[in-house]
């Protein structure tokens, strides 16, 4: 799950606490308890060896992100960049519809403009003034137990739930069906089928993205992990979504 962290051909945005979903020009919110000043929220290129400050938390608590009308144009001019400090050989490859929402056998799955370009906001980090010191990357789920799984790489156990994702779509896309693939668990011949299930009606623009975790498998050993996922987009924040800062 976390080797997407801090990619460029996937990104991936969680923010706080009370949010609210303006138009697609911002995100907006407050964070309970807050008392470490104003901070920047950045996103670390390490391509290009650079940090870019993508939002704010003021000294109350408030919560700015903005959200790029232009994001794909920007994602190309800032490849554009990368590549000049970049190995040799090295390109950008944007993620699509088809590559973000795959499957091992894509005859179960029905998509519509599979190709469209669809790559998502960047993980942002709360960081101090003085550049060293971190609050944590941001998430957006209903529980506190989700969110660490998810940073911990999909380490640990899982409880039911939903997280979400921000991805910008080139044009109107869709993606329906399920993916269903038998996974083992270590334990001698011990498996489970890890079903995830596509209902996407993708819109040109910011999507919000859920992740629904509507089942789950419990090894012998007493691990608890996904084994049914549902993909839906979603117009607005759900209003039991839990902001948080996690760190590693």
């Amino acid at each position: 799950m976390k080797t997407l962290k801090n990619s460029i051909q996937i990104a991936i945005l969680f923010l706080l606490i009370n949010p609210a979903f303006y138009a697609q020009n911002s995100l907006e919110g407050t964070i309970a308890d807050w008392s470490n000043g104003e901070v920047p929220l950045v996103f670390n290129d390490y391509i290009a060896k650079e940090q870019f400050t993508m939002g704010t938390i003021s000294s109350q608590g408030a919560l700015t992100v903005q959200l790029d009308a232009n994001f794909i144009e920007t994602m190309k001019e800032a490849s554009k960049k990368a590549k000049e400090k970049a190995p040799s050989g090295w390109e950008m490859k944007f993620n699509t519809v088809a590559s973000t929402f795959g499957c091992s056998d894509e005859d179960n799955l029905s998509y519509e403009n599979a190709g469209v370009i669809f790559p998502g906001l960047p993980d942002l980090e709360a960081v101090g003034a003085d550049g060293a010191t971190t609050y944590g990357y941001l998430y957006c789920s209903n529980s506190r137990e989700l969110s660490t799984w998810f940073n911990n790489y999909g380490e640990g156990n899982i409880a039911k739930g939903y997280y979400l994702r921000w991805f910008f779509a080139e044009n109107n896309a869709s993606v329906k069906g399920s993916c269903n693939m038998p996974t083992y668990t270590g334990n001698d011949d011990e498996n489970y089928m890890d079903a995830t299930v596509y209902d996407l009606d993708l819109q040109k623009g910011w999507n919000i993205i859920k992740y629904a975790i509507t089942e789950t498998f419990t090894s012998q050993a007493g691990k608890i992990t996904p084994s049914k996922t549902e993909v839906t987009r979603i117009d607005s924040i759900p209003d039991d979504a839990e902001w948080l800062l996690v760190t590693n």
